[in-house]
Formats: C-alpha cells, sequence, structure tokens
C-alpha cells in the first residue's frame, strides 16, 4: 500500500432483528448503495405475484402517493435512485429493492440526504401506497400490462424465445422451467387481494437479507438500519442451489419452424458442479474456455475457422448445474453445427488444449471479475455469493488466487462431466 493512502475498513456481517446486514466500506465511489432482499421458496402459485410486486410497491408511498410526488423526492435528494426486480436463485423466489444515494461529504455546504433517503427507503418496503388496506387495483392492472408487454417483447427475441423454449424441455418437471419474470399465461388472475397478501407473506416469512456499500462509517449504517427495519423471527431456511435434475438417457431434440431468416440452436448440458463446489473455480474456467469469451475453443473454432456461426457462446449456470450453448446459425447447417460444438466439447474433455489456451481462459475470468468490483451492484453479487454460501465476505485476491491454481486436468474433468440434455432448434419455414 502506498504511503498515506486510505486503506477501507474490513466488511462485516451483523446479525440484526429478523435480518442480517452485509456492511461493505468503500472509498471507490461517490454514491453508496443499499439492498434489501426478500427470500422464498420459488413456487408456481406465487410466480407471478412476486414478479409484480416490487414494481407496484415502487408506485408510491403513504406519504408520496403519487409517482411524480414520488420522482420529485428523488430528485430533492440529489437524484436518488430507488429500484426493485425479482430473480431466481437456486430453489428461491428473491424480491429486491435498492437505493442508490451520493454521498453526503461530496454535497455543497452543509446539505446531507442520507437519512431522509434511508425514510424514503423505509417507506417504499414497509409504508406502500394502498386503498382500504389493499394495493390499488390500477396499479395492479398497469403493473400486469407492462409486465405482458415485457415479456412479448422477450419472445420477440428469437435468441430469447429459443432459449426459454429450451429450458421448458429441458426442465419439463423442475422448477427451472419457470422464469422469476413471470408466466404470460396466468397474468390476468392477478388480483388486489391476492397481491397484497404476497405482501404482508414476504414481510412476515421471508428470509431478509441486506447490504450497504459506500464510503460511510460502518457503525452509523448499522444504527440506522436498525431505526428503519426490523422483522419477526424468520421461519424460512434458504436453499441457495438447484439441485432438482433427472436420469438421462438419450438427448432430447427439439425442433420447431419460425419466420426468423437465422436459424437458433441451443444445447443444454447437465453438470453436477454447483455454486459452492469445491471444483467451482475448474467449472468457471472450463466454461470460459468452452465458450464463455472471444477467445474461448467455440467461437474460434465453430464461428471464426468452420464459419458455421454468426455468435456462439456458452454459460455456466452455476446455481442450477447447467451449462448453456447458444448459437445463430445459417439456415440448413444446423447438423453441421451441432456436430462441431460436440466435438470442441469432446476435444477439451480430453485434454486437447494448450497451456496458452487455458491461460486465456484464467485471464477473462480474472478480468471480469477484477470488473465487477468496479460497481456498486457487482460488489453487491460477489458478497451475497459468498455470504449465503461460505458465510465469509467476498475477498478478491482469495477468489483470483483459486482461479489461477486451476489446472488443466481439473478444466478437463469438468467438461467430461457435461452430460448433453437438450437440443433446440428454431428454423425457418418451409426450408
Amino acid at each position: 500500500m502506498i504511503r498515506g493512502e486510505r486503506r477501507d475498513p474490513e466488511p462485516r456481517l451483523l446479525e440484526m432483528e429478523g435480518y442480517r446486514l452485509r456492511l461493505v466500506p468503500t472509498t471507490k465511489f461517490k454514491t453508496s448503495y443499499f439492498q434489501l432482499r426478500f427470500s422464498a421458496p420459488f413456487r408456481p402459485e406465487t410466480l407471478n405475484l412476486r414478479a409484480l410486486l416490487p414494481y407496484a410497491l415502487l408506485d408510491g408511498t403513504a406519504t408520496l402517493p403519487t409517482k411524480r410526488l414520488f420522482q420529485n423526492r428523488c430528485d430533492r435528494l440529489y437524484g436518488a435512485q430507488v429500484g426493485a426486480g425479482v430473480a431466481k436463485q437456486g430453489m428461491m423466489s428473491v424480491v429486491t429493492f435498492s437505493l442508490s444515494v451520493v454521498n453526503d461529504h461530496y454535497l455543497p455546504g452543509d446539505a446531507r440526504v442520507l437519512d431522509e433517503a434511508l425514510d424514503l427507503f423505509h417507506d417504499v418496503v414497509l409504508r406502500p401506497r394502498t386503498y382500504r388496506g389493499l394495493i390499488r387495483a390500477g396499479v395492479v392492472k398497469d403493473e400486469v400490462r407492462l409486465l405482458r408487454e415485457d415479456i412479448e417483447a422477450d419472445y420477440a427475441d428469437k435468441a430469447e424465445y429459443a432459449f426459454q423454449r429450451m429450458s421448458e424441455a429441458m426442465f419439463k418437471d423442475e422448477l427451472a422451467r419457470y422464469r422469476a419474470k413471470g408466466d404470460y399465461d396466468t397474468l390476468d388472475k392477478v388480483t388486489p387481494e391476492g397481491l397484497t397478501e404476497a405482501y404482508r407473506d414476504m414481510l412476515a416469512n421471508d428470509f431478509v437479507e441486506a447490504v450497504a456499500v459506500g464510503d460511510f462509517d460502518s457503525d452509523e449504517i448499522a444504527r440506522a438500519f436498525s431505526r428503519r427495519f426490523a422483522f419477526s423471527p424468520r421461519p424460512t431456511v434458504p436453499v441457495w442451489t438447484d439441485t432438482e435434475t433427472k436420469d438421462i438417457t438419450d438427448v432430447q431434440r427439439v425442433v420447431e419452424e419460425g419466420d426468423v431468416s437465422q436459424a437458433r440452436l441451443v444445447l443444454g448440458y447437465r453438470l453436477p458442479t454447483r455454486s459452492g463446489s469445491k471444483d467451482y473455480y475448474a467449472a468457471v474456467v472450463g466454461n470460459a474456455l468452452f465458450g464463455d469469451s472471444d477467445t474461448s475453443m467455440l467461437f474460434r473454432t465453430v464461428r471464426e475457422k468452420e464459419h458455421l456461426c454468426y455468435y456462439v457462446y456458452s454459460v455456466y449456470a452455476a446455481g442450477k448445474g447447467a451449462v448453456f450453448v447458444s448459437a445463430g446459425v445459417e439456415p440448413g447447417r444446423e447438423d453441421q453445427a451441432s456436430a462441431v460444438i460436440g466435438r470442441v466439447k469432446d476435444d477439451l474433455a480430453a485434454g486437447r488444449f494448450s497451456e496458452d489456451d487455458l491461460t486465456i481462459a484464467k485471464n477473462a475470468v480474472v478480468k471480469r471479475m477484477r470488473q465487477s468490483t468496479d460497481s456498486l451492484r457487482g460488489i453487491v453479487a460477489d458478497h451475497a455469493h459468498f455470504d449465503r454460501l461460505y458465510g465469509i465476505p467476498y475477498d478478491l485476491d482469495r477468489a483470483v488466487a483459486a482461479v489461477q491454481a486451476v489446472t488443466a486436468e481439473a478444466v478437463a474433468a469438468q467438461i467430461a462431466l457435461l452430460i448433453e440434455d437438450t437440443e433446440y432448434r428454431l428454423t425457418g419455414r418451409n426450408r
């Protein structure tokens, strides 16, 4: 460390009343970022309710009952931003609320906004705008319409459509077939009464986590959260990895026709290595070598050498234990592309790659890790991963060392564990 350079205090994990609070002090940013996460078992019957709930709560609070008043307050707080979202993580449905606000010491004169911004954050989560005790019918109607339009836009994206159709086939009898974003066909069943009950259930039963990242005094932030947020003891025990699987005897092949000029090919593989496994980093590096960068073997072989694809990449879904390969293929060459993808996988499993190839893959992973620490949301995600699976704070140097320690043999072993489950093709009509 350079003499005179300020060293950030160590992250802390505090047990609060009904939740835990991760504190990550850092001088790297001019804003501070806060999150509250509510996690419950992922269930089809509550899918749409939890998909709509966080956005309905952003419509207004008891004290700021219109969007205009709400936005005016954010503007007065020097551009404070309040956000929300929902995701499936492991076997859990996770509803997230976030607050981003400029650090007080960057404001002019005696201006201070942190306390007022946290009050607003509190009201969004705990004092929503209601009518006769229910989330307003107009809000529910608007959010259902917006979500329907959002899902329709996803399905207009042919690559996204192909991936979703592959997932529905591959995970037919598993929760992974559902998207946390919502189920289009049952959106009309959401009512103000049902959404309000889902909100009350979230507050009463969900596993709650809070996180704060920014240039602040940790004790001060802990006191601020203690004053504003308290929950009853939580009955929910979170499950952060999705262990649902099946025996595979044959590859499932699905072919559909559509109005596409570029065929879409999606291959789904099972991989027993999941987040938290001792072999996790070997799987991450293996996926980077396989297809998760523009220096990967899939990109160099299928696209650059064989000229079979407009794009090709792989994704490692570590929480599920799956790897997906997606490709935009020249029509009529789907068989060739599928065969070459399989050949690349087999070559890697047999260890047919160089030390330079492995180094390039590691460098790609490490670069992504370092880039993650350049954003507040990236830091939050990294700490959430380690808090949930390891019970320790995230340490970038330790994670980088784990990546650098991965051997060629370990990578080959992980690729060899890949079992193809489903191949989906979306081709043009009348071919």
